[in-house]
């Protein structure tokens, strides 16, 4: 799993980075890194290790969008190795995440989305180019609320709904829903001492049992 220096180098002297800002607040920015890899064990095996050397290009590129009530971005990392004739071949990494926080009432109330889609492998210390990747995707959902109660104590309580969803391995998809509350006091130094409690309950789709946890 070693990979020699000469990668970084040449990865580093092949790299490029854009940004800019449009009209309405819109922000992007874009990140190109190509370079050559060497590694003395291909598959991560110790009964026959291969040694490989392959080119990889990486881009990463960011939107973003922001206003008083509103603050939304979207950033994507995808990843090409081009691996040997007689190793896996040419191999495609794609990342894409999502966020979008919306404030109606500053400091007071909001409500933020994420969304994340990838690709896991079933062994993370496998091979650089598993057979058996598959997509999952996270989304969570939830709102924010902090109420002051005078002087310098306030209120606070939040919610989120989670859910995950594999390609293949659908026997591990199902949602998770949390909600918090708690009591604070500001202190004189701008810290925050606080009281607060949860509860969680986690429910896989292959047995709809719910599991539950309070704090």
């Amino acid at each position: 799993a070693l990979l020699a220096s000469v990668g970084a180098l040449l990865g580093l002297l092949a790299s490029g980075t854009a940004t800019a800002s449009g009209p309405d607040d819109l922000l992007w920015s874009s990140e190109l890194d190509a370079g050559v890899e060497h590694t003395s064990n291909l598959n991560r095996s110790e009964q026959a290790p291969e040694a490989a050397t392959f080119a990889t290009v990486t881009g990463n590129y960011t939107l973003i969008e922001q206003t008083q009530s509103v603050y939304a971005d979207l950033n994507t990392v995808d990843t090409w190795r081009d691996f040997p004739t007689g190793t896996p071949g040419g191999d495609f990494t794609p990342a894409l995440n999502t966020f979008l926080l919306w404030t109606p009432v500053l400091d007071m109330f909001s409500w933020r989305l994420s969304d994340n889609l990838g690709e896991i492998s079933p062994n993370s210390n496998g091979a650089l180019a598993q057979p058996g990747r598959e997509s999952v995707n996270v989304a969570s959902t939830g709102p924010n609320l902090l109420v002051p109660l005078g002087g310098s104590n306030l209120f606070t309580a939040s919610a989120r709904y989670s859910r995950i969803n594999f390609q293949t391995s659908t026997q591990d998809n199902g949602y998770r829903e949390v909600a918090q509350a708690g009591i604070g006091h500001v202190l004189a130094y701008g810290g925050i001492l606080s009281f607060n409690g949860s509860e969680a309950r986690t429910v896989a789709d292959v047995t709809g049992v719910p599991y539950d946890v309070g704090t």
